[in-house]
């Protein structure tokens, strides 16, 4: 054979047998596929060609797999299975049964130990349970939506605020700017938060707490607005703990710091009470005074109340029929001396007397002879001018303290 011929046949054999490298890749399912020339054949040579191409493309492969001790990252979003509540889609080794999973069209839910406790929807998100906040809550609605709706259903709370430990505030919510409204808290009628529902309940805390405390916004905005529910509902019930205060509202620049209104309107001849204390008074103390030119209508200042009241018995033994503020009354030449429970100013009230049983002849009137701190005095006199003695005629009086204090 020609020798020449030989050498071409194995060169020419070599060149057709050869197959250039080709090197495989995942799909998009990520399905992986070995190179060309897989699998190999039984009883062949290994060739470079081959050995490097697969080896290479293996590498490859590996290399953009992700690590299970967390080297590298993911340089794509990682897709997961929709899953199921007892078979999330997230999960951990230790407790399959919890983690994340899809229940369908934009919406993601969580369970735990295959119980769901929160769901995520294009409307919101829904929490099932207790949720416990460590560092507070921040709600902004940008549009004139609400930014926090609360509902308890049975004889559940929406919302449980607690004070902290010392000066705690349970919940703070401020207005927006305009009309905003900080928080809206509605009592449940008899199918929802149950009859006797309360919109808001807060609770201070052991030491000067505050169980609900609001701000109204710069314009016209309320610090608190409540309403009651439909059957009994309370709008607001506020325990201060320690010296805390049950409610403290304070209103924006234009605004009031509380706002009340029955639920029903009153009328000239049907009167309705906007704010009822069910025990204890109504405390004016630390509101300045007005001035004496200042214009009150229908306004109630610590200048425009009565300070004290009485009617008395004078005599021998002078007595304190019925009043308030008096802590004693005696008699001393001809002159009643009532001594007040609470001292006030002798320049900054007056006082007003008067008989309202007058017995004996002659025409009579009373006069105050002095104001003074902790103690008013009551003269009678008769029409002449002539005094009588106080001290041993029976006369009914009556006396008023009105003035700033």
């Amino acid at each position: 054979m020609n020798k020449l011929a030989v050498v071409l046949g194995v060169v020419l054999g070599a060149i057709i047998g050869y197959t250039s490298p080709t090197w495989a890749s995942r799909n998009d399912a990520g399905t992986y596929s070995l190179p060309a020339g897989n699998p190999v054949v039984a009883n062949t040579k290994i060739t470079a060609s081959w050995g490097n191409t697969t080896l290479g493309d293996v590498r490859t492969e590996l290399t953009n797999s992700l690590d299970r001790n967390g080297r590298g990252a993911m340089l794509a979003p990682l897709q997961l299975s929709n899953g199921t509540c007892a078979a999330p889609s997230l999960t951990f080794g230790s407790q399959a049964g919890m983690g994340v999973y899809r229940a369908g069209t934009s919406d993601m839910r969580v369970c735990m130990a295959t119980n769901e406790i929160q769901k995520w929807t294009t409307t919101g998100t829904t929490i099932t349970g207790t949720e416990t906040v460590s560092n507070g809550i921040i709600v902004t609605k940008s549009s004139s939506g609400i930014g926090l709706t609360s509902t308890g259903n049975g004889g559940a709370s929406g919302i449980t605020a607690y004070g902290g430990e010392i000066d705690g505030t349970g919940m703070t919510s401020t207005g927006g700017g305009g009309a905003g409204k900080g928080v809206i808290a509605i009592g449940g009628a008899s199918t929802d938060g149950g009859v006797s529902g309360i919109g808001a309940y807060g609770t201070g805390g052991g030491t000067n707490g505050i169980g609900i405390y609001g701000i109204g916004g710069s314009s016209t905005g309320s610090g608190g607005q409540f309403s009651g529910g439909a059957s009994s509902g309370i709008g607001v019930v506020g325990t201060g703990g320690g010296t805390g205060y049950g409610v403290y509202g304070t209103g924006g620049a234009l605004a009031v710091g509380g706002y009340f209104s029955h639920g029903t309107a009153a009328t000239a001849s049907v009167r309705k009470d906007a704010v009822a204390l069910g025990n204890g008074d109504l405390s004016l103390n630390g509101v300045a005074n007005p001035n004496s030119n200042i214009a009150m209508l229908n306004r109630l200042t610590p200048a425009n109340i009565i300070k004290a009241w009485g009617k008395l018995t004078t005599g021998a033994s002078p007595s304190i029929d019925d009043g308030f503020n008096i802590a004693s009354i005696s008699c001393t030449s001809n002159i009643i001396r009532v001594n007040y429970a609470q001292a006030m100013g002798g320049t900054t009230y007056a006082s007003m007397v008067n008989f309202w049983n007058s017995t004996g002849a002659g025409d009579k009137s009373l006069m105050t002879c002095t104001e003074a701190t902790g103690y008013l005095e009551i003269c009678e006199y008769t029409a002449a001018g002539v005094g009588v003695d106080l001290c041993s005629v029976t006369q009914h009086v009556t006396f008023m303290v009105v003035g700033a204090q």
